[in-house]
């Protein structure tokens, strides 16, 4: 409703309630009205809608204003910045690639390389257990992020740097993209949890392989002695 039209409709039924005016005086007036058949209707009306009045007013003007707010955005960091971010990350990765290619991979493929079987297994757990060590930074990244995003309701959390602008995210929403990232996390741990415990579940695997073999083996030694 518009503001204006409920000033009049208050102006006008409080001239009705005082006797200052009568009701067929305002009948169809700027069209706040198209009839009032008598005068204790509309004192009715006037002493049950006041009071709604105001608070349908306040109501639709805080809609109103929710409405046309704009969402909130996490500037971008600098153009300077961003740049040296990006120059840097790839710069990290391509050390990263070219030392796995050049050196890691060689001296995994060197250290595992001999001839006795207990010894080639016992390095390979070796081997596995580094693999797992090397996945717990990211685990602990990603969860500190989870946390971040869940404590303050907001996604991306306070302080975050973001290289374009990006919307920021609260409440119910933010929690949810936290739980995401959460998720992300946990599964990352469990792909550490298995590295460290593959070598385990492949000795026990072979244990139970071999074992039926030495059994065929041993018998007919057994009844050759006897």
């Amino acid at each position: 409703m518009n503001p204006n039209k409920l000033n009049g409709v208050m102006a006008i039924t409080t001239l009705i309630d005082n006797d200052q005016v009568s009701a067929g005086q305002y009948k169809g007036t700027q069209g706040y009205f198209s009839y009032l058949p008598w005068k204790s209707s509309l004192m009715l009306a006037n002493k049950s809608l006041l009071p709604v009045v105001p608070m349908y007013y306040a109501v639709t003007s805080q809609q109103n204003k929710v409405d046309s707010m704009e969402p909130e955005i996490l500037k971008a960091m600098s153009k300077p910045e961003a740049s040296k971010r990006i120059a840097l990350y790839v710069m990290i990765g391509m050390i990263v690639v070219l030392l796995g290619k050049t050196v890691l991979f060689p001296s995994i493929k060197l250290y595992l390389s001999v001839h006795d079987k207990t010894e080639a297994f016992s390095r390979f757990k070796t081997v596995m257990y580094w693999m797992s060590a090397a996945l717990l930074p990211v685990v602990i990244y990603l969860s500190s992020i989870a946390v971040r995003i869940i404590k303050a309701r907001q996604f991306p959390y306070p302080g975050a740097k973001v290289f374009r602008d990006t919307e920021i995210v609260r409440g119910k929403h933010a929690i949810i993209k936290g739980v995401f990232v959460a998720l992300a996390a946990v599964w990352v741990l469990g792909c550490a949890i298995y590295a460290a415990v593959l070598p385990r579940m492949m000795a026990h695997h072979f244990e139970s392989e071999t074992a039926p073999a030495d059994q065929q083996v041993a018998s007919p030694a057994a009844d050759a002695s006897r």
